[in-house]
């Protein structure tokens, strides 16, 4: 007769302890780590505003980021491998880092700037080196992204009854001030569904993001969006034709497409323009009237100045033409970055003569790393069409396709994002899409 021993047993539940445990650790911290800081960019803008959260909590999404570096770091050690991507930050690091030396700027204004620059493609380095993925990822990103568009029209409409006047500030989840971020984010939405449409030939989610996106451009007095509409609307009808696939559809597409763009400014008009008195979304067709939009400067009432998207192209294109060598390599990382928290601005900002105003990602990154940096993004960009384009290609009946024409899509559209505004620092729209580009470069093959 034998006698259970019960030290055993505890031994084997602890052993199962560990295992779940490590395989937590594995398999999930990453996954929720990253949710965690994209539920923060998305909804705290909202509730900070309304005043239910305090403003500091923003950070907790960097911090998050910043504990997914330390993991990126932590693995590279450990497995004794490093990503290729990583020679080619510390490579940036190293040459921009040193510009900005000899502009003789503070070495903790220089570290603010490059983690500005590298902050969210780290997230696609480490989606790289992610081991776990829940099964058809890519199915639940595109129905959870409808979901979330879903949710923020609903909330810009009841912030609308409630009283808030259409324009900046009516933004859903995005918060004060938050058009901008939640344009690109329509425009992520957007981009799936193309991606449906091209990779399987359904039309569900177009039908929904098209009404839904204007809607939402709409009440946030987004201008731009019927423009930015036609040019993905252009891209894809050019992806299709070289996918030498469904040329019948194309005609419904067009058509489609053109309905929404109508319907779009009908609404905006009277909406918007009517309501307001203002200009209709038409006259922004007018030369003259698009050329006084986009050239403009002022300097609010907080002191900081606008720069309007014509403008700040213009401003760092004179920056950088102060000498050969700042053409070609600009004035260093951190040039036109700032922090309140830190007490830090670089020194770009600080010569200049409009103060502490960054203006849009494309006058950023000019000034900060000239034409070579710019061309080394280029070649970036083409490297990651070519990677996604190839497999898409060899396996046609891919599950993950939709996802790769997605960012296939918003890469080749990059100038327009970063002419657009800051999206460089639009947390939402640059976490999807370093993380989804990070998720694909690791299924070369599925």
């Amino acid at each position: 007769m034998s006698v259970a021993n019960p030290f055993q047993n505890q031994n084997q539940q602890s052993r199962l302890a560990n295992s779940i445990s490590d395989q937590f650790i594995t398999k999930y911290a990453f996954l929720l780590i990253l949710a965690a800081s994209f539920a923060v960019d998305f909804f705290t803008p909202y509730l900070i505003r309304q005043r239910i959260l305090p403003g500091q909590v923003r950070y907790l999404g960097d911090a998050a980021i910043l504990s997914l570096f330390v993991l990126l770091l932590f693995r590279s050690i450990v497995f004794n491998k490093i990503p290729v991507a990583l020679f080619l930050i510390i490579g940036i690091s190293s040459i921009w880092g040193l510009v900005a030396i000899f502009e003789g700027q503070p070495a903790l204004a220089t570290a603010w700037g490059w983690w500005r620059l590298f902050k969210f493609p780290i997230i696609a380095i480490i989606t790289l080196l992610q081991p776990f993925w829940p099964e058809n990822f890519s199915e639940r990103l595109r129905a959870g992204c409808l979901i979330l568009l879903q949710l923020t029209v609903l909330l810009q409409i009841f912030q609308y009854a409630t009283g808030e006047i259409p324009g900046d500030n009516l933004a859903g989840f995005f918060g004060r001030h938050g058009v901008a971020p939640l344009l690109l984010f329509i425009m992520f939405c957007l981009s799936l569904a193309l991606g449906r449409w091209l990779a399987e030939s359904k039309w569900d989610m177009l039908f929904w993001v098209f009404p839904l996106g204007a809607i939402a451009s709409g009440l946030g007095e987004m201008k731009l969006f019927p423009f930015v509409l036609v040019a993905m609307g252009v891209v894809t009808f050019v992806l299709q034709l070289l996918r030498g696939r469904h040329y019948q559809k194309l005609f419904f597409y067009v058509v489609f497409l053109t309905f929404v763009t109508i319907g779009f400014g009908m609404f905006y008009n009277a909406v918007v323009a009517d309501a307001r008195g203002t200009r209709r979304i038409e006259e922004y067709l007018n030369s003259e009237t698009l050329d006084s939009y986009l050239n403009r400067s002022y300097r609010r009432s907080n002191g900081e100045y606008y720069f309007g998207r014509g403008f700040a192209l213009r401003l760092g294109w004179d920056a950088i033409q102060r000498d050969d060598t700042t053409l070609l390599f600009g004035m260093g990382l951190g040039t036109r970055g700032e922090s309140v928290t830190l007490g830090v601005a670089g020194s770009g900002l600080t010569g200049s003569d409009y103060g502490l105003t960054a203006g849009t990602s494309l006058l950023v990154l000019m000034q900060e790393i000239g034409l070579v940096g710019l061309g080394t993004f280029a070649l970036v960009s083409g490297w990651i069409i070519i990677s996604l384009w190839v497999p898409m290609m060899k396996l046609p009946t891919s599950p993950h396709n939709t996802l790769r024409f997605a960012i296939i899509l918003l890469t080749i559209l990059w100038p327009l994002w970063l002419w657009y505004s800051q999206t460089w620092t639009f947390g939402v729209f640059m976490t999807l899409y370093w993380g989804s580009l990070g998720y694909l470069l690791r299924l070369p093959n599925e």
